[in-house]
């Protein structure tokens, strides 16, 4: 898949942003402004963008390769084409995505609900969250992840969302962005695909939880973040949290039967972690998780640490053998780790009503 990025060319002079001035970067600087002329937020205009850009990046790299003089900085001009090159497939992108309609609620709805390829349909699924809130822990609005999904570049745009909605009469929302500053270190979610995904699929073998290489999988600490998430045919994967890893990652953001944290030592499944802000997974899906590993092989230890939420407090239980017997079980043990006064309201496992 081509690189994409959202970062534009400056509206500069780029013969004052070179530090130089030649015939060739006159006309680089000329090209430049015809492209950033075009009304960024208008759809009509995302054709005539691309084609400039083209322009730009065959310039620069008949500049590069033919017509390079010695006060030329090779690096800065490869900069450029870069620059130029991940804009034009982020417009491309773009461009595909308003063209088959893929914007529209219903296509989304239809993408993000889909479960075509569910092995078991007796399994509940959790789709991933598209309602928005106020997080007081992040600072700021969570949720609206169908965006994120959409867009080409994976971007966290929650906040955005909020000012959008606030714009009378906008155009489309990543139209809308395209006069907006959106940094460059926006957090951005890396969807896996093919071999990338492949290497983060997990295998039990003789009860342990191993990676495809057939090695025990050693993420013992509770203040590291090994994200899981199962996929709708039940196969397990699993990666550590950085390099923009989230849960939503090994799906493309489909709709999963589990999502969260593993504490594994050496393979031995310590814990489990119910934690998932695109997924958010409810003490049901928690124990559809533990019913699909034991159906799977996983090896348990004689007393396990389930951390879960509920009514936004986070909670710690530590299960029992015969707490994992049956729903009934699991749910009077996690009853008990709550104060008195409050009474745990779950309901039966059974597949949401899309």
């Amino acid at each position: 898949m081509e690189e994409v990025d959202w970062v534009d060319l400056p509206d500069d002079d780029f013969v004052a942003v070179l530090g130089y001035e030649t015939p060739n970067t006159i006309e680089l600087s000329k090209k430049i402004k015809i492209y950033n002329s075009l009304k960024k937020s208008a759809r009509e205009n995302l054709s005539s963008r691309i084609t400039c850009l083209e322009e730009v990046i065959s310039f620069v790299t008949n500049w590069v390769n033919h017509n390079l003089s010695p006060m030329d900085k090779k690096k800065h001009l490869r900069w450029v084409i870069d620059m130029s090159t991940k804009k034009r497939n982020y417009l491309i992108a773009l461009s595909e995505l308003y063209s088959n309609n893929k914007h529209l609620h219903d296509a989304q709805s239809a993408y993000h609900t889909n479960v075509s390829s569910q092995s078991n349909p007796h399994r509940k699924i959790i789709i991933l969250t598209n309602h928005r809130f106020f997080s007081l822990k992040m600072r700021e609005y969570w949720g609206g992840f169908w965006f994120e999904s959409l867009d080409p570049c994976h971007r966290r745009l929650t906040p955005f969302l909020e000012q959008w909605e606030k714009t009378t009469n906008p155009p489309h929302f990543f139209l809308w962005l395209e006069d907006q500053y959106i940094p460059k270190y926006t957090p951005r979610v890396t969807y896996l695909q093919d071999e990338a995904l492949a290497c983060t699929k997990l295998y039990i073998q003789n009860g342990l939880i191993c990676s495809r290489d057939k090695k025990s999988i050693d993420f013992p600490d509770p203040k590291g973040r090994l994200l899981f998430s199962i996929d709708l045919d039940e196969t397990i994967y699993a990666a550590e949290e950085g390099n923009g890893i989230s849960h939503s990652s090994f799906t493309s953001g489909r709709p999963v039967l589990g999502a969260g944290l593993f504490f594994i030592d050496k393979g031995y499944l310590r814990g489990i972690a119910l934690e998932s802000g695109h997924y958010m997974p409810n003490t049901d899906i928690g124990f559809q998780i533990i019913s699909m590993l034991q159906k799977q092989g996983v090896i348990f230890p004689e007393v396990l640490e389930l951390i879960f939420f509920y009514d936004r407090n986070k909670y710690t239980a530590f299960l029992t053998q015969d707490d994992l017997q049956d729903f009934s079980s699991f749910k009077i043990a996690l009853e008990q780790t709550y104060p008195s006064n409050v009474s745990m309201k779950c309901t039966p496992l059974e597949k949401v009503n899309l």
